[in-house]
């Protein structure tokens, strides 16, 4: 899964961050704890990560196949359908937001199998839920989508035994306004030629080929030749259409090496020129690049203004990773360039306990200290204290220095990343009908 996050005015003058994903469908968990690490900051805001999702499709950079996803999915899904059958004040917002995540969630499994299928049912419980909030207008428009991907659309009746004579009504006069629409005919091409080729899950063969009324509306038209799959959304309207689908000229495997951290000083034209396709596509000022190492993970920003690199660094824990990245960011909100000079990272679990006087540099001396010594702050102590002024204490980055050794203590924080790498795949998978 991949954010677009932005900072409000007041922290780092509305600098707006992607947090890119690591590469490998178990290190999911790790990305999204540090999405969510990142959004527990003050002055961030989440953009909506459909757009950057849209955004790599397009690039070849299709969903991996994620059992935990698909599970996830199905999970919000049942908890929504529950939800509509004791629908209260108290969980009428909940029901909503877990149907939406439901759909979006099989939105980015697509064309994975079964995510049509769940992408159905969970338009199918969304459509319910703002029926009883008497969102009527939003209601139709989940229930039209949902009839354009339902391949059984024509012969799909819902029961009056177990929904209200409202609903039923809703959903027949919907059907007879989708089904009187003008129809859309297509014909589908591809490069490689004959590639198989499937509209919303289905297949119909290999290219070319047509097909003819069709529901005007948005398809989901997949090509598949020698083992790669590639999917399109597209518009049909009214009349003839053609699709001519070919694979992206970048390849999947290129776009999610685009992502991980770099020991280089400067980055390739390619990858630059991708970057800043995407940076300005999304309206994205930093990248955030993450890759994992053992038992840690690894982290670097890019800043596609200036084509800074920051440092690479790392984190045992979600909270240090982040709390690392936000030190190569100055009060501007601009990536402190890495120099030439800047020792690579090491190995977190494989190096050795730190010296007590190597401590006494990275850590800044206590108040006792300073007061016994007569000293006042170092230039780099007071620069710190104007990157981090205007937040709370416990906000600051050199406070986390110095309760480093108790947070890494924790076996919650450890066992996170380390898990990430152990995690086995769940098979599991719950089972849901649509009336």
């Amino acid at each position: 899964m991949v954010l677009v996050l932005g900072w409000v005015p007041g922290a780092f003058a509305d600098t707006s961050l992607i947090v890119s994903p690591m590469k490998g469908s178990q290190n999911k968990a790790a990305t999204q704890a540090i999405e969510k690490e990142f959004q527990a900051m003050d002055g961030l805001i989440i953009i909506e990560s459909e757009r950057v999702e849209d955004f790599l499709q397009k690039k070849g950079l299709q969903s991996s196949q994620d059992p935990k996803s698909m599970q996830s999915a199905a999970d919000d899904l049942a908890q929504a359908q529950k939800m509509y059958h004791q629908l209260d004040e108290q969980n009428k917002d909940l029901a909503l937001e877990k149907a939406t995540s439901a759909i979006e969630e099989y939105t980015r499994l697509i064309p994975q199998d079964q995510a049509f299928d769940g992408l159905i049912k969970s338009l199918f419980a969304r459509t319910l839920i703002l029926l009883a909030l008497k969102k009527k207008e939003e209601a139709s428009r989940d229930l039209e989508e949902m009839l354009t991907l339902d391949p059984k659309a024509n012969d799909r009746t819902i029961s009056a035994r177990l929904y209200s004579e409202d609903v039923k009504t809703f959903f027949d006069q919907t059907k007879q306004e989708f089904l009187s629409r003008d129809k859309a005919n297509v014909v589908i091409t591809s490069l490689p030629s004959e590639a198989s080729i499937w509209v919303n899950g289905q297949h119909f063969g290999k290219a070319p080929c047509s097909l003819s009324d069709l529901p005007i509306g948005h398809f989901y038209i997949t090509m598949e030749s020698s083992g790669k799959r590639h999917t399109e959304k597209v518009y049909l309207s009214k009349g003839e259409n053609q699709v001519d689908l070919r694979f992206p000229q970048q390849d999947a495997q290129l776009i999610e090496s685009y992502f991980a951290v770099s020991d280089q000083p400067t980055l390739d034209p390619q990858r630059t020129t991708f970057l800043d396709e995407l940076g300005l596509s999304l309206g994205a000022d930093i990248i955030v690049f993450l890759s994992a190492g053992k038992a840690s993970v690894k982290g670097q920003l890019f800043d596609q203004r200036s084509q800074d690199l920051s440092p690479v660094v790392q984190g045992k824990d979600p909270h240090e990773l982040v709390s690392n990245l936000l030190q190569s960011l100055d009060q501007n909100g601009y990536v402190i360039r890495a120099s030439s000079e800047t020792a690579p990272p090491q190995d977190i679990e494989n190096s050795s306990p730190l010296s007590s006087n190597q401590m006494q540099n990275i850590l800044p001396p206590s108040e006792e200290e300073k007061i016994k010594q007569n000293m006042e702050p170092s230039p780099s102590i007071r620069a710190n204290k104007v990157r981090t002024a205007g937040r709370p204490l416990w906000k600051n980055p050199w406070v986390y220095a110095g309760i480093g050794a108790v947070v890494l203590g924790t076996g919650a924080s450890l066992a996170l990343f380390t898990d990430v790498f152990k995690a086995k795949s769940s098979n599991t998978q719950l089972q849901v009908t649509t009336p």
